[in-house]
């Protein structure tokens, strides 16, 4: 006789997503998102598994029961986990606590931290190996993670390279001329002015201090308009250093958007100096809109951008590269509608949709199995 109570489960495998808990801005939560909203879930029966906010912590027991008691309470059949880092391991060890099996998706690693040391760093370096040595399957998001030293060493059922989806096509898209006149309109841009778009977290990392020089620098060029999306730690020290050099009226500093499409469709061209990256999204997203782009030669980056014919790469840090880079596309229109054309063919081939879903589909199914 059938439970009352208890709701009957989809005949469909229950698959438990990770998310952290106001991580909207990251791509490790655009990407889960994606998928979650992909054909997949026609085959699947997603559900989120939510980090709380906050710093995780190298030993968090209460965290660990919290993320155990949530899968239990769930009963997936599978847990879907973005690692590496401490996310990965926690869901692991939660999943194997649970008895449940764990897919972990290589997003990210300590290693690649600018910021991260000391015995936290040893510590959570070799829980990253942990959780390489016991994932029931692994693989990464770029071509770049198969290069690391801990994958070709302790990735015991690693599945090469699953690649991030693109933004899926808007039902019914407005005209890209009508939603650029609309959002320059909006954000106060003159109509003729050259846009340059970044969008992320605002931080160090992702090189968004070196974008606040590139703007100074190029201070003399009264056609060129800056729209930064997205927030972080160095969003009030980039407010600070416009207000110094009196060019608040150059830059749009907007927060956490949830319509970076319409943002692209206003642009001209896309910048992402950061100083280390496994595979953007953000890159990717402005690829697939066919902007010309501007970003660092590091991680992953030279997958998406084929420098001098897809985009430009410049050295980690270089500013004058990057100004020089900005100043070149902004120069010339037909450049930049030729290297945004090649980037948007080149990203519909990496990132085809069909391919990306079946390789995923094929990982659940034989860890399902």
């Amino acid at each position: 006789m059938e439970d009352p109570i208890r709701p009957r489960r989809s005949a469909r495998p229950r698959v438990m997503v990770t998310f952290q808990e106001g991580g909207e801005n990251g791509g490790p939560f655009t990407s889960h998102r994606r998928i979650m909203e992909s054909d997949l879930r026609l085959r699947y029966e997603f559900m989120p598994l939510l980090f709380p906010k906050g710093r995780i912590g190298v030993f968090n027991p209460r965290l660990i029961r919290t993320l155990v008691r949530g899968i239990r309470e769930a009963e997936p059949d599978l847990v879907y986990a973005h690692g590496l880092q401490l996310a990965g391991f926690q869901a692991l060890l939660a999943a194997r606590l649970a008895k449940r099996p764990c897919v972990v998706a290589i997003r990210g690693s300590t290693a690649e931290a600018l910021r991260f040391a000391g015995w936290k760093r040893t510590i959570v370096l070799a829980l990253e190996r942990w959780t390489l040595r016991h994932a029931d399957a692994c693989y990464g998001v770029s071509d770049y993670v198969s290069t690391w030293k801990q994958v070709r060493r302790h990735a015991r059922n690693y599945r090469g390279t699953i690649r991030n989806l693109l933004p899926p096509e808007p039902p019914a898209p407005l005209p890209a001329e009508t939603v650029r006149d609309e959002v320059r309109r909006e954000l106060g841009l003159p109509p003729d002015a050259i846009v340059v778009l970044s969008t992320g977290r605002i931080t160090i990392d992702k090189g968004f201090d070196l974008l606040c020089d590139v703007v100074l620098r190029t201070a003399d060029r009264t056609d060129l308009r800056y729209v930064v999306a997205g927030g972080g730690e160095y969003l009030p020290a980039f407010r600070t250093r416009l207000a110094a050099a009196g060019l608040e009226d150059r830059v749009r500093l907007l927060g956490y958007r949830t319509d970076v499409e319409r943002l692209l469709d206003a642009s001209d061209l896309f910048v992402l100096p950061t100083r280390h990256e496994i595979f953007p999204n953000s890159l990717l997203e402005a690829a697939s809109a066919g902007l010309a782009c501007v970003s660092t030669s590091v991680g992953g980056v030279p997958e998406i951008l084929e420098d001098g014919r897809s985009g430009i790469l410049c050295p980690v840090g270089d500013a004058a590269a990057f100004e020089a880079a900005v100043r070149r596309l902004a120069d010339s229109q037909a450049l930049r509608a030729s290297m945004g054309s090649s980037a948007r063919e080149r990203v519909g081939r990496l990132c085809a949709r069909e391919t990306i879903l079946a390789k995923l589909d094929g990982v659940f199914q034989e860890v399902l199995a």
